[in-house]
C-alpha cells in the first residue's frame, strides 16, 4: 500500500513563492514596455509602484503568448464596471488576437466595457475589435 500525504502548510508557501518568482521573472521580461508606458503616462508610476500593485493584486497581469502581456485592473463607478487595461504591451497583434479572450474576461466579471488609455496608434489597433475613441485627454504640467 502506498501512504501519501496530504500537502503541509510549507507545501503550500513553497508553491506560492515559485508561483511568485515566476510572476517576476515574467514582469521583468517586459520591464522595458512597462516603462515605455509610464514615459508616455508622463510617469505617474515607478517599476516599484506597479510591482506592489500586482503583489496588492490592484493590478492583474495577463500573459499572451511569450510577446504580449496586459495588466489589468476593474473601475468600478456608480453607473458602470470597466475593465480597464492600465498597461498592455508587446506584440499588438497577438493582443488582438486575444480579444475576445479580453472581452469574455470582462463580461465574467461583470463589466459593461473595456478600456484603455494609450498613445494616437491604440486606436488604430483597437478598432480592429470594434473600439471607438471615447474622449481627448490632455496634460498641463504645473511647475
Amino acid at each position: 500500500m502506498i501512504h501519501t500525504t496530504a500537502p503541509t502548510k510549507a507545501d503550500d508557501i513553497r508553491q506560492m513563492c515559485r508561483a511568485s518568482i515566476e510572476l517576476m521573472d515574467r514582469l521583468d521580461h517586459f520591464k522595458p514596455q512597462i516603462m515605455a508606458a509610464m514615459r508616455h503616462g508622463v510617469y505617474t508610476h515607478s517599476y516599484d509602484d506597479i510591482i506592489d500593485m500586482v503583489a496588492t493584486k490592484h493590478l492583474v497581469p495577463r500573459f499572451y503568448g511569450d510577446d504580449s502581456f496586459a495588466l489589468i485592473t476593474i473601475n468600478t463607478f456608480p453607473k458602470a464596471k470597466h475593465f480597464h487595461l492600465f498597461i498592455a504591451g508587446g506584440n499588438l497583434d497577438t493582443i488582438v488576437a486575444h480579444g475576445p479572450q479580453i472581452i469574455a474576461e470582462a463580461k465574467a466579471a461583470g463589466c459593461t466595457r473595456v478600456t484603455l488609455n494609450g498613445r494616437k496608434g491604440w486606436e488604430r489597433v483597437t478598432e480592429k475589435l470594434g473600439a471607438k475613441r471615447a474622449y481627448t485627454m490632455m496634460t498641463l504640467e504645473v511647475e
